[in-house]
């Protein structure tokens, strides 16, 4: 082969070579985009609740109130309204809500959602669990949050939880050993509660395992707020707490639609994540802790200790949720004086008492989470 045709064969095999690489590179691009449309689609459908007719969850349904709270309309500063119509051109953003002074100045829903559609909490739950365990105590119901949990759990004295402060396992500070993934312990813990119902949440204290002393480490872990449901439920002679919940808290922000908690196969609510309601009642959850913080009184004094730093230091696990915040208090994440609750992928409730101000934000991903602490410092 003369060196010509060498030189023309060894080109037509290169660019047959790079021809046959951009094939199989654009196959893998579209395959990904379509996996990653395919994720997004589902984490929607989880978010919105459309997935619950689909599976083997169970639910439990809180009712409206009878005495609907209004939630006012006021135009808000041209400002804080900008940086919010910034906020919703992310693809991620399912819906924002902006509260200023008690009265909405920005709403805006996308895709499918609207006011009635049902927003998943995930680990936002967790704070709400944590207040309604303070009008247990201050009904009387619970002596000391310095009292073991074993005293009023019995069911789960079979674990070191017997002995944990109930104070520390508000602020996560159980001693629990590290969670495998985000707060969890087993494998594709929210799936197999839910979903296949292959586990119950006592299984959850089947495998808990303490690893530190109570009250040395800040673990974000779900099982502390599972140990907190129980009390709840023990205290309120009760086999679950969703008729405290709904008796402290949920009867009392004067609710415009039901709400339902995810339950395990026994009627546990998942406390930790499994909270539905819509964006006004989400407003009006938050608007009545606020409200209590400035409250005087027992239950003023509770929201305002779990408002503020109970657990200082490095968070030990991979809880990226948990990133932008500079302390936590009773299952609430605390940046400077505002408090948050906060859910896996960009699930923000955020609210400054300074400010006066409350940004409710659900999503798909938390690729934006900067942009919403710059709306609620605007």
């Amino acid at each position: 082969m003369t060196n010509t045709k060498f030189n023309l064969y060894f080109e037509g095999q290169i660019s047959s070579l790079v021809n046959n690489l951009l094939i199989v590179t654009t196959v893998f691009i579209f395959a990904l985009s379509a996996i990653a449309k395919a994720e997004n689609r589902l984490r929607y459908s989880l978010l919105t609740g459309n997935e619950l007719d689909r599976n083997h969850t169970e639910l439990k349904r809180l009712p409206p109130s009878s005495n609907v709270r209004t939630l006012p309309y006021r135009k808000g500063s041209w400002g804080l309204v900008q940086e919010a119509k910034y906020l919703i051109t992310n693809e991620d953003n399912v819906a924002l809500m902006v509260i200023q002074d008690g009265a909405i100045v920005f709403e805006n829903y996308k895709r499918s959602s609207n006011k009635d559609t049902k927003f998943l909490s995930m680990s936002m739950a967790k704070s709400l669990t944590a207040y309604a365990l303070g009008q247990q105590l201050c009904d009387g119901r619970i002596r000391s949050l310095s009292d073991p949990i074993g005293k009023y759990a019995p069911d789960i004295a079979f674990t070191f939880y017997k002995d944990v402060e109930i104070y520390n396992s508000l602020r996560m500070a159980s001693g629990h050993a590290k969670p495998t993934e985000h707060g969890h312990t087993i494998p594709k813990q929210f799936q197999k509660l839910t979903k296949t119902n292959q586990i119950e949440m006592m299984d959850l204290f089947r495998v808990a395992s303490q690893s530190a002393p109570q009250g040395t480490k800040f673990r974000y872990h779900g099982h502390d707020t599972a140990s907190l449901e129980r009390v709840i439920a023990a205290t309120a002679r009760d086999t679950n707490m969703v008729d405290a919940f709904s008796r402290n808290l949920w009867s009392k922000i004067g609710a415009g639609n039901y709400a339902f908690w995810l339950t395990d196969r026994n009627g546990t609510p998942l406390s930790f994540s499994g909270f539905y309601a819509t964006m006004p009642d989400w407003a009006r959850l938050a608007l009545w802790s606020l409200e209590r913080t400035k409250e005087n009184g027992c239950l003023g004094d509770y929201m305002r200790q779990a408002t503020s730093k109970q657990s200082k230091g490095r968070i030990e696990n991979d809880a990226p949720q948990g990133r932008g915040f500079d302390g936590y208090g009773f299952q609430t994440w605390l940046r400077g004086e505002q408090f948050w609750w906060v859910g896996y992928g960009g699930q923000r409730i955020g609210v400054d008492p300074n400010r006066n101000r409350i940004v409710i934000v659900f999503s798909t991903a938390p690729n934006y989470m900067k942009d919403i602490f710059d709306l609620m410092d605007y």
